[in-house]
C-alpha cells in the first residue's frame, strides 16, 4: 500500500505532461475559441432577453412605480407600431388582433381621461361628440371590434380592418398620442 499512492501520484503527472504537450501548442487556438464562444452565448443571452421584452416590461413598471417619465404613452406607442406591423400581414387572425389592441389602447386613453366605468362600454358611453371629430367612425369600429371578440367565426377583409384602425389611428392623433 505505500507504493501505491507514489505510483498513482506518478501516473497522474504522466499524465499531466503528456496532455501539456499536446494541448499546449494549441493553447492559443483554444482561447480563440472559447472567447468566440463566450461572445456568441452572450449575444445569446442578450438576443433572448431583449427579444421576449422582458427587460422592458420591467422598466417600465418600475418607472411606473417610481413615478419617472411618462411610460403609459410609451408603451401605447410601442403598442401602436405593433398593430401597424400585424396589419401589413396577409393573416386575418393578426388583423383582429390589431383591432382588439388599438380598442384596448383607446380604453386606456378613456381611462386615462377620467372616464369612469365598470367597462369599456360605460366608459365610451361618456365621451361626448366634441372630444374628438370621428365619434362616429370609432363608434363603428368599437362594433367591430365586439363582434371579433364575441363572434369566434367572424370574418373581416383587410380593407375593413385598415378603416377600422384608420379611424382609431386619427382619434389617436388629435388626442395626441401618435404623430
Amino acid at each position: 500500500m505505500d507504493q501505491f499512492i507514489p505510483i498513482v501520484i506518478e501516473y497522474f503527472f504522466k499524465i499531466r505532461d503528456f496532455g501539456g504537450q499536446i494541448l499546449t501548442p494549441a493553447l492559443p487556438l483554444l482561447k480563440v475559441i472559447s472567447l468566440g464562444l463566450s461572445a456568441f452565448f452572450i449575444w445569446g443571452i442578450y438576443y433572448c432577453i431583449a427579444g421576449s421584452g422582458y427587460a422592458r416590461k420591467r422598466f417600465d413598471e418600475f418607472s411606473d412605480a417610481i413615478g419617472i417619465g411618462d411610460t403609459g404613452k410609451r408603451r401605447q406607442w410601442r403598442t401602436w407600431k405593433r398593430i401597424l406591423k400585424r396589419l401589413k400581414s396577409n393573416d386575418m387572425v393578426r388583423w383582429k388582433m390589431a383591432i382588439l389592441d388599438a380598442d384596448a389602447i383607446f380604453d386606456d386613453i378613456l381611462k386615462m381621461g377620467g372616464y369612469r366605468g365598470n367597462d369599456v362600454h360605460e366608459r365610451f358611453q361618456q365621451l361626448p361628440p366634441t372630444a374628438i371629430s370621428n365619434v362616429e367612425q370609432i363608434q363603428i369600429a368599437h362594433k367591430i371590434r365586439d363582434r371579433v371578440r364575441q363572434e369566434s367565426n367572424f370574418v373581416i377583409s383587410k380593407v375593413e380592418a385598415e378603416e377600422v384602425i384608420k379611424s382609431y389611428g386619427q382619434a389617436f392623433k388629435e388626442l395626441g398620442l401618435i404623430e
